[in-house]
Formats: structure tokens, C-alpha cells, sequence
């Protein structure tokens, strides 16, 4: 029965990732070729932009996994994408939507920064594997070479900007918290600024970074500081730290999506099974009652299920936690309204 569990795991986020990659957009996108910038396997990176209103921007951070070895990274275990993205693999509904129907960023210029590094974008640096084989996680670099493409060679009206939605999802969700401060500099200090995390997990088993190479512990652990946390030095899940997280970014509104026993973020990638994660959660150290204890401008939606990420797909977004769903829980943190916690009944 648990082989089969976790077989079923393993073919819905093989099915997630085959539908991120080829789903078609609605959106305007042109291609920006990003100079010196690279996915894991050496392939050229693209970012895509949307223009509308110059005075929105949206950044939205792809989503799709992580690798630490050869088998995670090409194969037979792929856990990540690693190769190039030619069109943004967007999904149709959900907060990547152009219609205003479906999304309150439909008529924000929106800036997309596709993953293929494998390194929730912290790292900069080649890793070779005993097998011989060699990845370029280069996720951090590909996000300042990125930005710099926006402001200088695109020549967006940064300035004019008043305000700023940073959407991640799944590993996105996680780089969009550990890249903050590199967004914060892009806009006027008057623009209001809105971060999006959407299942990021936070949440992990103790042996869950023993996988991962020195190197990219010291990316993640030094990501962290510049954001006022502290990478775990003990059993308490990474969501301990967002106290020091929302206190250190104050001009910010911050809001996490969750699902409570997250398949994903748990038997998955995280080394804990649905049910370690749910506990976890509602822990003590967990996400309900640390953004509970945290400053006001982070808020909470946690889901009762193992459902991973909720603003992309128009299923999720309505899915509905304390009479609010998914997408009017963003929308109504860009707007800074709403509660600071919806969870379910008796949390």
C-alpha cells in the first residue's frame, strides 16, 4: 500500500510538471533573451514579458521541484526541469490568466521567470556529480540577470511602478521568500508591494537537507540571513523563522497558501508523510501560529488537504477555506484587506 501511495505521488507531480510545460498562453509574451544566464543542463535561459499596465508588474516565479544528483536531475528519478523553455509554460485560469475574470493580475504587465535550474533560485555555481555529469544551478543568477535585462535593455518604467505582485508557486514560492530584497530594490518605496507564496512547503523532515550538496546548504543558509532568517539548526520547520521574516520586511504584504498535508512539500520532496506535515503546520513552530504571533502584514491561507499549490489552475484557485477561496485571498491581499488568517474550522 505505501509503495502504491507513493507511486501515485510520484505520477500526479510527473503530471503537474508535464502540464506546466505544455499548456499555451493567453498572454502577449515576447521572449527576452537573458545574457549570461543558463538552465542546469547548459541550455540558453529566456524570461517572458507581458506589457500592460506599466504602472502593475507582476513577477511570477515558476514553480517545478529541485535536484541534487544525477538521477534527480536527468533522470530516471527527474525531479526538476533542467532544459530551456521556449514559451512560458503558463496554465489557463489561476493568477497567470489575461482575463480579469479569472485573476486580479489579468491587466498587470507581468514579467515571467521560467525554472530550469533545480535550485528553488539561491544558487550560482556548477555541480558535478560522481557520475561525471555537471549542472549549472545558476537560479539566482538567472533572477538578476533577468531583472537587468527588465530595466536596461527593455527599459521598463521601474520607476513609474505602483505596484509590485510577486507570485511564486511550489519552488518558486520558496526563491520568491529567499529573493525578496532583490524585487524590493526594482520599484519606488511609495509602490505597493505584495508577496505571493504559494505552497512553499516550510515544513520539512530533519534529514531533508542532508540530500543537497555543502555548496547549496551555504546557498540557501546565506539567502536566508539577507532575509532575517536563520537556516534550521535543529527540528523545528523552516516556518519558525518567519517571524523574523515579516518583521524584517515591514513595507511588505506577505501571504502563504498552504495545504495542510501537502503531498508534495511532504512525501515527496519532504521527508515527512502527509500526516508529519499536517502536524507540523499546526505545531507550534508551524506556519498557523507563527504568522498568528508574526507582525501584520503576513497573513495565512491553509487548506485542509494534500492539494500543492492553489492560484495557478482555475480548479484550485476556487478552492474555499473559511468562506474564502484561493484567488480572493491574493486578491484581496494586493488590495491589503481581509483577515490575517483563514484556516479551517476548530484551527
Amino acid at each position: 500500500m505505501k509503495q502504491r501511495h507513493l507511486f501515485l505521488v510520484a505520477a500526479g507531480s510527473l503530471a503537474f510538471l508535464t502540464l506546466r510545460s505544455a499548456q499555451a498562453s493567453p498572454r502577449k509574451w515576447k521572449k527576452l533573451e537573458v545574457p549570461g544566464a543558463r538552465c542546469a543542463d547548459g541550455s540558453p535561459y529566456f524570461a517572458f514579458l507581458d506589457v500592460r499596465d506599466p504602472t502593475r508588474l507582476s513577477i511570477d516565479l515558476m514553480g517545478g521541484g529541485a535536484c541534487w544528483s544525477h538521477a534527480t536531475c536527468y533522470g530516471p528519478m527527474k525531479k526538476t526541469f533542467t532544459e530551456s523553455f521556449r514559451i512560458p509554460p503558463t496554465l489557463p485560469g489561476g493568477v497567470e490568466s489575461a482575463d480579469p475574470t479569472e485573476s486580479p493580475l489579468a491587466e498587470h504587465s507581468m514579467l515571467y521567470l521560467p525554472y530550469c535550474s533545480g535550485d528553488v533560485f539561491v544558487s550560482a555555481r556548477d555541480i558535478r556529480f560522481k557520475t561525471g555529469a555537471s549542472v549549472q544551478q545558476y537560479g539566482a543568477l538567472n533572477i538578476d540577470r533577468t531583472l537587468d535585462v527588465l530595466r536596461y535593455r527593455e527599459r521598463f518604467p521601474l520607476s513609474g511602478v505602483q505596484e509590485l505582485v510577486v507570485y511564486g508557486a511550489s519552488a518558486g514560492a520558496l526563491g520568491a521568500v529567499l529573493s525578496i530584497s532583490k524585487f524590493d530594490a526594482l520599484v519606488p518605496p511609495s509602490a505597493n508591494r505584495v508577496l505571493i507564496s504559494d505552497s512553499p512547503g516550510l515544513h520539512f523532515g530533519e534529514t531533508f537537507w542532508d540530500r543537497f550538496g555543502e555548496g547549496f546548504r551555504e546557498d540557501v543558509a546565506w539567502a536566508m540571513e539577507r532575509e532575517g532568517m536563520r537556516f534550521p539548526q535543529d527540528a523545528n520547520p523552516v516556518a519558525s523563522q518567519l517571524t523574523h521574516f515579516c518583521a524584517k520586511h515591514p513595507d511588505w504584504r506577505i501571504a502563504f497558501l498552504q495545504g495542510e498535508s501537502d503531498v508534495a512539500m511532504s512525501a515527496l520532496f519532504g521527508r515527512v508523510t502527509p500526516r508529519e506535515h499536517k502536524e507540523l503546520v499546526y505545531s507550534s513552530h508551524g506556519l498557523l501560529a507563527t504568522i498568528r504571533n508574526a507582525t501584520e502584514n503576513c497573513t495565512a491561507w491553509i487548506h485542509p488537504s494534500p492539494m500543492h499549490t492553489y492560484g495557478l489552475a482555475r480548479t484550485s484557485a476556487r478552492f474555499k477555506v473559511a468562506g474564502r477561496t484561493a484567488i480572493d485571498f491574493i486578491a484581496e491581499n494586493i488590495r491589503r484587506e481581509g483577515a490575517k488568517i483563514y484556516a479551517p474550522e476548530g484551527r
